[in-house]
């Protein structure tokens, strides 16, 4: 299980389980993903805390002070910081590459779908696919 950090501990998927995650990997550097973030703020606003969490890591080797300013910057005020700077997690997701690369998951951690690139969390669709997977 690939660890991230989250205010300086070690955290792994499994720190979530009965719960539905959505997993998003961005970075500073990432033009698109940070036009996505807001959305990705409104959509955990939108569930309940306790049946979902969108978890988004800033796979960003300037480490979590860098990225903490960015969400500042953009208001978000519902998501929390998780960071992987040494890209493991990032690599082992296969979103290294590319990003943002966001993953579902279910209340028992199986993957339900995986999308490349940005999108808008707060659409119908998009709200509809995250309540299908609430446990």
């Amino acid at each position: 299980e690939i660890a991230f950090l989250h205010d300086g501990s070690s955290m792994s998927l499994n720190d979530f389980r009965g719960k539905a995650v959505l997993v998003n990997l961005w970075a500073t550097w990432c033009a698109p993903c940070l036009k996505e973030l807001p959305s990705l703020d409104g959509l955990q606003n939108a569930f309940d805390d306790e049946k979902f969490e969108v978890v988004a890591i800033a796979a960003d080797p300037r480490g979590p002070k860098v990225a903490q300013d960015y969400l500042d910057r953009l208001e978000i005020s519902h998501l929390k910081l998780y960071a992987d700077p040494n890209l493991q997690f990032a690599f082992a997701m296969g979103g290294a590459d590319v990003l943002p690369i966001s993953v579902l998951y279910d209340a028992n951690g199986q993957e339900v779908g995986r999308l490349i690139g940005e999108a808008d969390w707060q659409s119908p669709e998009a709200l509809a696919l995250v309540r299908s997977v609430l446990p």
